[in-house]
């Protein structure tokens, strides 16, 4: 399942940072999502939530990119290890901040 919340706009300086998350366990991944609305809530930003590692790598191989990913370790049949794999091997992608 893959779940988009709207976008939060307290911008401070005009660049949007989408961040994205990846836990099974729902209550955990809303409870990332709201610290982080806290957190950074002088920058616009955009959250989306996956609680599937195969639900984020179809996202991340259709050329959706993150600024940020929050992996959990132990997810179904991709954890998150297998995540950062695609995202430095397959995707060659050296940038986004991996947690």
């Amino acid at each position: 399942m893959y779940i988009k919340f709207k976008k939060y706009y307290w911008s401070i300086g005009g660049n949007m940072y989408k961040i994205g998350v990846c836990e099974d366990n729902k209550v955990l991944c809303l409870e990332i999502k709201k610290k982080l609305i806290d957190l950074l809530n002088e920058i616009e930003l955009s959250i989306d939530i996956f609680f599937s590692g195969e639900d984020l790598e179809k996202n991340l191989l259709s050329e959706i990119n993150y600024d940020l990913l929050i992996l959990d370790i132990e997810l179904g049949l991709l954890s998150g290890i297998d995540i950062g794999k695609t995202i430095r091997g397959k995707l060659n992608n050296n940038i986004t901040q991996i947690i």
